[in-house]
Parts: C-alpha cells; structure tokens; sequence
C-alpha cells in the first residue's frame, strides 16, 4: 500500500516510515559510478524489530549489484542481485552468518561495506564482521545505494543520520 510508505528527509534525518508489509525500498545514488568504494551508514530503528537495512555497490541497473543485508535481528546476508533476462532481479546468495555486534531493538547501529577489487567487507558498529573474495559474478564497478526492507511486523521506522561514501583503505 503506497499511501502507508514514505521516505523523506526530515529534522536533518532521511526517515524510512513503512505501515505496510513486505516493502523492499531502495534509493541508489547515480550521480557517480565507482570501482572500489566503501558505504557506510548510521541507523537508529525507532520501529519494530523486524527489518533489514541494505547497502549496495557496484550497481548497474542492467546487470546488477552486490546487496548486504543487515537484519535487525542479528543475521546478515550478502547477495549478487541479478538482472534477469525478463528484468527480475534473482538473488544469488554469496555468504551469510549472524553477527552480535548488531544492536537490537530500538537502538543506533553503525553500517559500513567495503567493495574492493575482489574483496567484499561489511563492517557492524566499528566490527569487522566479514570479508570475502568474490569471484563468481565479477562485478569491477558500478553506483552506491542503501535499502530499508519491511516483513510481516509493523511498524518500521528508521531514522538515518548520515551516508558516506569514501575510497576503502
């Protein structure tokens, strides 16, 4: 129900407000396109317990992009999304895991992800969480975006501080 999300900048904040189940919102920024490039986000959930914060790299909306997946819960997951020939997007899995660095509940949370040559990194809250190589789909370069997905337990509402983007160390 479109009436029951909205994504809007306000008091200095990008405020991700979702009242309807099964939302996956993305915003990607296609000003710049980069090879390496670290994301990194500040999240404060002022909602329920049950949603997932997305950063991407390496987007191109023809081919694809590489999506990690923090879920409010404690799991993490990092995807290839693929651009099919019919113009789904099919995810492939590339690792997953559970991380306690993620904060729980109404709480502030610290999302950072490195996409370096073959090196894929996510960063919880000053922690590094996972590295892979990467070596299957390829991806050399593409633009940035960040996500907010909704499930089945309403509301969600998430207050982003800031986004940077910055070349990986």
């Amino acid at each position: 129900d479109p009436d029951k999300v909205t994504v809007e900048a306000k008091d200095g904040k990008l405020v991700w407000n979702f009242d309807s189940e099964y939302v996956y919102y993305y915003l990607f920024y296609n000003a710049y396109t980069y090879n390496d490039v670290q994301v990194s986000i500040r999240a404060d959930n002022r909602g329920r317990n049950n949603n997932n914060i997305s950063l991407i790299c390496r987007y191109d909306p023809n081919v694809g992009w590489y999506e990690f997946n923090i879920a409010n819960s404690g799991l993490y997951d990092i995807f290839y999304a693929e651009v099919t020939k019919s113009g789904k997007i099919s995810y492939n899995s590339i690792t997953n895991g559970g991380s306690n660095s993620i904060k729980q509940g109404k709480d502030v949370n610290e999302y950072s992800i490195t996409c370096k040559g073959q090196q894929l990194t996510l960063n919880i809250n000053g922690d590094e969480v996972k590295t892979i190589t990467e070596k299957k789909y390829g991806l050399r370069e593409g633009q940035i975006g960040v996500s907010v997905s909704s499930f089945n337990v309403l509301p969600i509402l998430i207050e982003m501080d800031w986004l940077k983007v910055d070349e990986p160390k």
